[in-house]
């Protein structure tokens, strides 16, 4: 699979992908995607998907 970015700094949504949350929501999207794709299994780095627990286990992985 190949991932490619582009950025269209001349379409509505040009002044967000100057915000760095919004481009790191917008790649963590597309690597969603991909592993749903490819039948692989996502672990969130954000901590906003994840509660303690899981960040534990996903470190305990690592």
């Amino acid at each position: 699979m190949t991932i490619v970015d582009f950025d269209f700094v001349d379409g509505p949504n040009a002044a967000k992908l100057k915000g760095k949350a919004y481009r790191e929501d917008m790649y963590e999207c597309v690597v969603r995607a991909a592993c749903r794709r490819e039948g692989a299994r996502y672990f969130p780095v954000k901590s906003k998907y994840l509660n303690q627990s899981q960040m534990l286990n996903q470190q305990k992985l690592a």
